[in-house]
């Protein structure tokens, strides 16, 4: 199989390229006969939304594959956990009225059942490998830093995790269309500010070896 692996920073995926070993040529590693070719996008929607769109003109693949660092909303999904996001929702985008967000969809200025939306959510068809929990993303252009804020997007949209970038791989595998997987370790909690509390290398390590299986038996997900 031609498998795609992205993220938005080279720090989250660095563990895994390492175990890949040898490159084929930059950014291109063979594994178990599949051949893998990663893909950093940089952060936030619209660096992702361009390099993924103009890479998988050059390159289709059979399965791609988004793996990445994320906060999390829920005391269940503590620094380490790691996630298969099953659906995706805009966290930041529309008008605020008064106090209260109002997402595109409610301001009646888009349809949440446009494709690829589905009421509202950017919907994975592909099932999650079996034991990893599936999470909903919510995907913001700036990362929630104090309680009300944590409170507010809890009330409305009940999320497990936040990025910058998942909705945004989301859309475009879904317009494509090509099988796609989101692939998320839990770093801290959406909270106020405290990269104290943070544990990056944990969530790199632990997004390693969940994404093992994967690599190396891709076949099995696009199968089921």
């Amino acid at each position: 199989m031609d498998l795609l692996l992205t993220a938005a920073t080279a720090l989250e995926i660095e563990p895994v390229c390492q175990w890949l070993g040898p490159r084929e040529q930059p950014g291109v590693y063979h594994h178990g006969g599949h051949r893998i070719r990663v893909l950093i996008t940089g952060a936030g929607i619209l660096r992702t939304t361009h390099q993924l769109t103009r890479w998988l003109d050059q390159f289709p693949c059979d399965l791609a594959i988004q793996a990445g660092i994320a906060g999390s909303f829920r005391e269940a999904y503590p620094p380490g956990t790691v996630l298969t996001v099953a659906k995706e929702i805009l966290g930041d985008t529309g008008a605020e009225d008064g106090l209260v967000f109002r997402d595109l969809f409610e301001i009646g200025i888009a349809d949440c059942n446009e494709p690829p939306f589905r009421e509202g959510k950017l919907i994975n068809p592909l099932k999650g490998p079996p034991g990893m929990p599936d999470a909903t993303g919510l995907t913001v252009n700036k990362v929630t830093g104090n309680s009300e804020s944590v409170r507010r997007l809890r009330e409305q949209f009940d999320p497990d995790l936040e990025t910058m970038e998942g909705a945004a791989f989301h859309f475009v595998c879904l317009l494509r269309p090509v099988a796609f997987l989101q692939v998320r370790a839990i770093s801290n909690f959406a909270e106020r500010r405290n990269r104290e509390s943070w544990n990056i290398p944990l969530a790199c390590r632990n997004l390693q070896q969940a994404l093992i299986p994967i690599l190396d038996h891709p076949g099995e997900l696009t199968r089921s």
